[in-house]
């Protein structure tokens, strides 16, 4: 297809339809200690929760993407999206086994019938520039949502049926990179700056039910904005020898967000609400770098050796919604080693390797909780080495 101006146009559209029903249970079992965490003689050892929830989703769209070839260096691509989700769900909650005052803290419950539908559309436009036969610029602009949901929970004491819908994410994103093969297809470069403001931020977060009381909860926040650069780098001087090294910066901040749950450090000044304006997103280390080289030598006609070290680092970040110190996840570094052999049998590739993920063993955290009520705080810790053996074969 030919544009009015006479350059040719490359174009794709389409049609996509998704539908998920599940039923799912979530079972709380108390232990012998619950009344004493939770100031009700009701928790004893035995007592237990049962909540039913029945989500579904019906998701369609339509899309089509065009590329002009301006000129033979000069490309213009736009796209567009029209999306429509609607989500429903029931959620009940039996009524408690255990001492009979247990049901004054957890009562049944049922939520009857609740239903979101949102409609979203998402664009993009973006232009590339071949500076020669190995070296292609682009700038790009877009514009995307994540659709609302429906927390599959029971409300938190104070709190209706209105918190447990979350309205669409939506996201305006800026990009300027160049992506480059050179010396001979030996060395590839890519770099890429980018910057996104998002609104409607969807995150997890402790939602005030009465002053100074928090509950954990999927909600909208104000207003997110991520900006850095990405690297990609590969070498491959020889046949037998690789390096690649993938990093990238990311200055993710709240751009508003007035009515945080405060950490423990700011509610000893008396606070209930906290702003974190400013302050850097939960789970955005601002750092991670990703180097790994590997090698392959033949040892036979048709059968190959190889093996693969990497190392995956990131840095500190905040590992709660209240940006405590005392949930935040130090700096940590895994290295993962994997060696193997491949063949063939007749028309048949196949490959036998040997694995180990955090090789050393490291002793890291990957995230947490805050419980406001209870100023306690709880971090995860990550895998600990584990290792393997795959055996994979192509038919």
């Amino acid at each position: 297809m030919a544009s009015p101006t006479g350059g040719p146009i490359d174009w794709v559209g389409g049609v996509y339809y998704f539908y998920q029903y599940q039923d799912n249970e979530a079972y709380t079992q108390y232990g012998p200690a619950a009344h004493a965490l939770y100031g009700l003689p009701a928790f004893y050892n035995k007592s237990y929760s049962l909540v039913h929830a029945h989500p579904k989703t019906n998701s369609y769209a339509a899309f089509g993407q065009g590329s002009w070839h301006a000129t033979d260096k000069l490309d213009l691509t736009l796209g567009l999206r029209d999306t429509n989700e609607e989500k429903t769900s029931h959620i009940e909650r039996d009524a408690p086994v255990g001492a009979p005052g247990i049901a004054l803290a957890l009562p049944p419950y049922s939520s009857g019938d609740l239903k979101i539908s949102n409609n979203n559309v998402s664009a993009l436009a973006s232009l590339g520039y071949k500076f020669d036969a190995n070296v292609l610029g682009y700038l790009s602009a877009s514009h995307g949502a994540k659709a609302g949901g429906i927390n599959q929970s029971v409300p938190g004491n104070g709190l209706t049926v209105a918190s447990l819908y979350v309205s669409p994410e939506k996201a305006n994103d800026y990009e300027l990179g160049v992506k480059s093969t050179l010396l001979d297809a030996h060395l590839l470069v890519n770099i890429n700056a980018f910057w996104t403001d998002v609104t409607d931020y969807q995150a997890t977060q402790l939602e005030q039910t009465t002053p100074g009381v928090f509950v954990q909860t999927l909600s909208n926040i104000g207003g997110v904005r991520t900006r850095g650069i990405e690297t990609e780098v590969t070498a491959k001087p020889n046949d037998w020898f690789a390096f690649d090294l993938n990093a990238s910066y990311n200055d993710a901040v709240y751009t508003s967000y007035a009515n945080a749950p405060c950490s423990v450090e700011s509610s000893i000044a008396g606070k209930t609400t906290c702003d974190l304006t400013g302050q850097q997103v939960v789970g955005a280390p601002k750092w991670v770098v990703n180097p790994d080289i590997s090698v392959n030598h033949t040892l036979s006609a048709g059968l190959s050796g190889y093996a693969l070290a990497g190392y995956s680092w990131r840095s500190s970040f905040f590992g709660t919604s209240d940006n405590s110190e005392y949930g935040r996840v130090n700096a940590y570094g895994l290295v993962n080693l994997r060696a193997g052999v491949r063949g063939a049998l007749g028309a048949n590739k196949w490959d036998v390797s040997l694995w180990a993920n955090n090789a050393f063993d490291k002793r890291y955290l990957v995230g947490g909780l805050s419980g406001a009520t209870f100023r306690a705080y709880s971090l995860f810790p990550g895998t600990p080495r584990f290792w393997g053996v795959t055996f994979r074969v192509e038919f």
